[in-house]
């Protein structure tokens, strides 16, 4: 049996970690933000960005060929941008959770938070990473 997935089976693993780490980030945000205040939050969303930048980086350059040449700071380069993305993405999901927490005075996030959360976060992720690879 080949370990190869396949492309569909790689696209489909990559929409299931994305939906399910996003939606983890959204309830661990939601309770930092709750319970520490909007500058812990703001420190959590930073250190999750920055992680993302970084094991972005490192599953973007294990691929052949994507970061062979010599003599060139691949590090210096793309961690910002994959941080940058990261950063958007997160802060979109952030952004709902604590607009809907004010409007309706919610203590916890239900489905509709949550979905609105992933939206906003893939929406951004969409956006930012187009911008990051006309970038690169």
């Amino acid at each position: 049996m080949s370990s190869d997935l396949g492309v569909a089976g790689r696209v489909s693993l990559a929409i299931l970690t994305f939906v399910a780490l996003t939606s983890i980030y959204a309830l661990v945000i939601w309770r930092v933000w709750r319970r520490a205040g909007s500058a812990a939050a703001t420190g959590f969303w930073l250190a999750c960005a920055l992680a993302y930048g970084l094991l972005r980086f490192r599953s973007t350059c294990a691929q052949p060929l994507t970061c062979d040449v010599g003599g060139y700071a691949y590090a210096l380069h793309l961690v910002p941008l994959f941080t940058a993305v990261g950063a958007a993405t997160l802060g979109a999901a952030m952004l709902v959770l604590v607009a809907r927490r004010r409007r309706l005075g919610n203590d916890q996030p239900g489905p509709a938070e949550l979905s609105l959360a992933l939206v906003a976060a893939l929406a951004a992720w969409i956006v930012t990473s187009v911008l990051a690879a006309r970038a690169w």
